[in-house]
């Protein structure tokens, strides 16, 4: 017998960011070893990490016949939409991962035509939640809460030592200037503080020359876009510097590896216990910098800290997600 096909429809492959590897985690999982999975993409381009196996071209999609179109972020929600007029057996779900900050009118209007061909809407935190609803208040009764069911990163070989670690990419919206205006700071009250930057994008110039500008060079280190878990592992402590997130799957990592956290008040930040994320107003270097030093002083204060992540992260076991999703698309398809 058969089993039933889900399509996961992503904006792009290109590079990893958090629905990314979601998607990554839900196609390569035991849970859902009852379902057979693809990915499509919106974007052309050679994904960068996804298994060639599990890519299926969008002019295939129709033919396929999933049974279940589940779209993330807007472009893949518009997507599972559309093909949702071509099947119309096929049921769709949604994903949001994000507050809305970046939502223009036009945009927004997007966001109403995907939605009304919705069965299911997730969401990955209550601030996502919050505010899709207060976009489309019709979509409280069709929306799913699934918070983030993050991995623990494996502990490597050889741990990369650094005082803080920031994980994301060079983007905009997660802020790293924000971090190495802190650093700078840090490194006055702290002269041979490290940081270790992990991740990649359009921001990576313009920052490398900003830590120059700061005087900060010697103290922080861009890796690139590399496997996080030796440089996470080294850390003393991670930070997080978004102006907006869902919910960050950076942060669950870090939580997982008992590392103390110093985060801006985005996405599911404040869903987490403040013995082990230290919130901080977003944009505020200052705020950063004074956390981060009160916990690279105080080695008392550094242990309660991430006895408290580790005691978090127990809250977003990698399976959870997983268990979440298979459920769902075992209810839709009855």
């Amino acid at each position: 017998m058969s089993r039933p096909r889900i399509l996961h429809l992503l904006p792009h492959g290109r590079a990893l960011g958090g629905a990314e590897r979601d998607v990554l985690d839900l196609v390569a999982c035991d849970e859902l070893a009852g379902f057979e999975q693809r990915v499509g993409f919106v974007q052309p381009g050679a994904p960068s990490a996804f298994p060639p196996a599990v890519v299926l071209p969008l002019r295939a999609a129709v033919g396929w016949r999933p049974a279940v179109l589940q779209g993330w972020l807007l472009q893949g929600n518009l997507l599972a939409a559309a093909l949702g007029l071509a099947l119309p057996a096929a049921r769709v779900v949604t994903a949001e991962r994000n507050v809305g900050h970046a939502l223009d009118r036009p945009k927004r209007a997007l966001e109403r035509l995907a939605a009304a061909r919705e069965d299911v809407v997730t969401v990955n935190s209550l601030a996502v939640r919050a505010a899709a609803i207060e976009r489309i208040p019709a979509r409280a009764t069709r929306m799913l809460l699934i918070p983030p069911g993050v991995p623990a990163l494996p502990k490597p070989l050889r741990p990369v030592p650094c005082d803080a670690v920031i994980v994301g990419r060079l983007h905009p919206v997660k802020d790293h200037e924000t971090a190495l205006r802190a650093w700078a700071r840090v490194r006055g009250a702290r002269p041979g503080a490290t940081l270790s930057v992990v991740g990649d994008g359009p921001e990576r110039e313009r920052l490398e020359a900003l830590a120059g500008t700061l005087g900060i060079a010697p103290g922080v280190t861009f890796h690139g876009d590399t496997d996080p878990a030796p440089h996470v592992h080294g850390a003393t402590l991670l930070l997080l510097t978004s102006r907006a997130e869902g919910f960050s799957r950076a942060l669950v990592e870090g939580l997982h590896a008992g590392l103390p956290v110093v985060a801006t008040r985005v996405g599911g930040v404040d869903e987490l216990p403040p013995d082990a994320v230290r919130s901080v107003p977003v944009g505020d270097a200052e705020a950063v910098a004074r956390e981060t030093l009160a916990l690279l002083a105080d080695p008392a204060a550094r242990e309660r800290a991430a006895s408290a992540a580790a005691a978090a992260a127990t809250r977003h076991p990698a399976g959870s997600a997983r268990t979440a999703h298979r459920d769902l698309y075992t209810e839709l398809l009855g």
